[in-house]
């Protein structure tokens, strides 16, 4: 309703790479026309360092947390 009010049809929505799936739908679900601009995407390491990608560490858990909060937030959006 604001950005009727001021004539605004169009948006850019910026915000991380990982919450972008889940905030274009909510501005789709508003009816809100966007131009998504994603920040913060996270790369792999060097391909010299491919023998570490298997093994545990704090940043591997930071990633599953990140994955799971969305994955799970997609999920719960889908409902309402």
């Amino acid at each position: 309703a604001l950005l009727q009010e001021k004539g605004i049809e169009k948006v850019v929505l910026v915000t991380h790479a990982y919450h972008m799936r889940r905030s274009s739908f909510s501005f789709q679900q508003a009816g809100i026309t966007h131009i998504p601009m994603a920040t913060g995407f996270v790369s792999h390491q060097s391909p010299a360092a491919w023998w570490r990608n298997g093994l545990p560490s704090a940043q591997a858990l930071l990633y599953s947390y990140l994955a799971l909060h969305e994955y799970l937030g997609q999920w719960y959006y889908s409902f309402k």
